[in-house]
């Protein structure tokens, strides 16, 4: 189901885990972590975060799969 929600979890590797702004895509509509990369997720910064951070989460969906 296509969908779009705030703070999923996401866990496409057992290493790797991200809580995006917002993603849409299909989202398990269930308790725990989405395994999948989302096919679009957007990440934003907030006042105090780090811009190497931010590019690190985002390089890292893209690498996932991430469009």
């Amino acid at each position: 189901m296509e969908a779009a929600s705030v703070d999923v979890g996401v866990s496409p590797r057992p290493e790797m885990l991200r809580a995006s702004g917002i993603v849409v895509g299909n989202i398990p509509d269930e308790p725990g972590w989405a395994t999948a990369a989302p096919p679009l997720a957007v990440e934003y910064a907030d006042v105090g975060q780090a811009e190497a951070e931010l590019q690190r989460k985002i390089s890292e969906l893209l690498a996932a799969g991430t469009r």
